[in-house]
Parts: structure tokens; C-alpha cells; sequence
């Protein structure tokens, strides 16, 4: 445990958080995901170190980050990636060097994951800071050999590729369907789409929420409406009961990440 937060520290400056707890949907605030009011600094060496938590649940955290070594980059050598974080870009540049070689970069506006067990050479460049916003689970799991940062693909959250399902709570005849990106040891990430409908939900799980088309109107049981619309991120606790509505030009699509089963 202790490596562990030693390596957060060291790479996102998490040690900035505060504890954030919310019964209803939290909407994730903007202020902060456009880089302002983060904590930190830089220290003797000229590595600055910025964050802030968003959401700390009872399965994962949602934090803002951001950090830059001196001349804008920063290279991090890592013997093994101690958890699993799935992360969108909001500035600058992340490569990943694996130990055969195998390299991959990912920019601003990129959804991807770095899994847990994750070793070789992480380079972060960025316009003063690089920023990123993590998602990160409670729990530890197994590391799955061989795995590398994997990129959420633009065809997926375009809709394209998704593969027929079920969605219960709309009812039979709803329209949805969904690809499961990464099944990792922490957490899933998932691309779902379903047709306009209403639904109550009871005692929900967790879930970080990534609007991509559509609008969905969360009311929580004896709370008041919000209605978030693509582009829009936003959490719901774990035990949430309430209906949710989802709206669209016939299918309102999403990207969410779950705690792993």
C-alpha cells in the first residue's frame, strides 16, 4: 500500500485530494476540470504538482491531476503500474514505452487505460501542465500479463461497432447496444447506447458517467431533476435510487466506467 501512494504521488500528486462524499448524482464540476482551483505547486526540483478529488466513493475516486517536469516533459520509469486508472486527457501528451517496445501515445481529448501490472517508460508532455482527469478503484486486483495503455477508440464512442443488447429497464422493445472496452481487474469501461425511455432504479451501483449523445435526467427519490447533456460527466453513488430519463435523436449513448465484479 505504501508503494502505492507513493507512485500516485510521485506521478499525479494525489496527495492534494480532499474527501468529497455525495448521496445524489454529482455533476462533475467544470471549474475544476478546466484546470483552476487544483492544489499544489512546484518543488526544489521544478516538478510541478497539481490536484484535486472530485468524487471519493465507496468503489473509486474521480481526481483532476496535472504535473510537468522542467522544459514542459517528464519521463517516469516503471517497474510495475500499481493500479489501474482510467483516464481523459484534458492537456498535452502521453506516451507509453512498454519493455518489448511496444510504444502508443495518447492527446488531449483521448479516453484510455493503463492497466495494473503496466511496466516500461511513461512520458508526459504538455503547454505548462499536463492535466488529466483519473478514475480510480478502491480495490486492488490481479495484474494481467502482458497488458498495455489501451485507447477508448473514436469509432466505439462514435457508436460504430457496438454489439446488439438488452437494456431491462427500458422495457423489451428498447433499442440499445454496447461493446465492453476493457474488462480489467479494477474497473470496466464499457460504450452503451439505448433508445429514449424512462426508468426507476433502485439501489444502483456506482457508476462514472461520460455523456456522448443525448441528454439523460436523473431525479433522484425525493431530490430535484438534473439533466446533463453530451459532453457532460457526472457520477452516481453507490445505493442511488431514483429514475432516470434518457433522451436523444433516437439513441442516447454514454461511456461509463464500473468497479469490476
Amino acid at each position: 500500500m505504501k508503494s502505492i501512494k507513493i507512485l500516485l504521488t510521485c506521478l499525479f500528486g494525489l496527495a492534494f485530494s480532499s474527501q468529497l462524499f455525495a448521496q445524489d448524482v454529482l455533476r462533475l464540476d467544470r471549474a475544476t476540470l478546466s484546470g483552476l482551483g487544483l492544489e499544489g505547486g512546484a518543488d526544489e526540483n521544478g516538478i510541478m504538482r497539481y490536484g484535486k478529488t472530485l468524487y471519493d466513493g465507496d468503489k473509486f475516486n474521480v481526481s483532476m491531476a496535472a504535473g510537468n517536469g522542467p522544459n514542459n516533459i517528464e519521463v517516469i520509469e516503471v517497474d510495475s503500474f500499481p493500479i489501474q486508472e482510467f483516464c481523459y486527457l484534458i492537456n498535452g501528451s502521453a506516451t507509453f514505452i512498454g519493455k518489448d517496445g511496444q510504444t502508443a501515445t495518447f492527446n488531449t481529448g483521448d479516453f484510455f487505460v493503463i492497466p495494473l501490472g503496466w511496466s516500461g517508460t511513461f512520458i508526459t508532455q504538455g503547454n505548462n501542465l499536463y492535466q488529466v482527469l483519473l478514475v480510480i478503484s478502491d480495490e486492488r486486483g490481479e495484474a494481467i500479463p502482458g497488458a498495455f495503455p489501451t485507447m477508448v477508440g473514436p469509432t466505439y464512442m462514435s457508436g460504430l461497432g457496438l454489439d446488439v443488447s438488452s437494456f431491462p429497464p427500458a422495457g423489451p422493445d428498447a433499442e440499445s447496444n454496447r461493446k465492453t472496452i476493457w474488462d480489467g481487474a479494477e474497473l470496466a469501461i464499457t460504450v452503451m447506447d439505448v433508445s429514449p425511455n424512462s426508468a426507476d432504479f433502485t439501489d444502483m451501483s456506482e457508476e462514472f458517467v461520460y455523456v456522448l449523445n443525448g441528454s439523460a435526467t436523473l431525479t433522484q427519490v425525493g431530490g430535484e431533476p438534473q439533466t446533463f447533456y453530451a459532453g457532460d460527466f457526472f457520477v452516481v453513488p453507490e445505493g442511488w435510487d431514483g429514475n432516470w430519463t434518457a433522451d436523444g435523436n433516437d439513441l442516447y449513448r454514454e461511456l461509463i466506467a464500473l468497479p469490476a465484479n
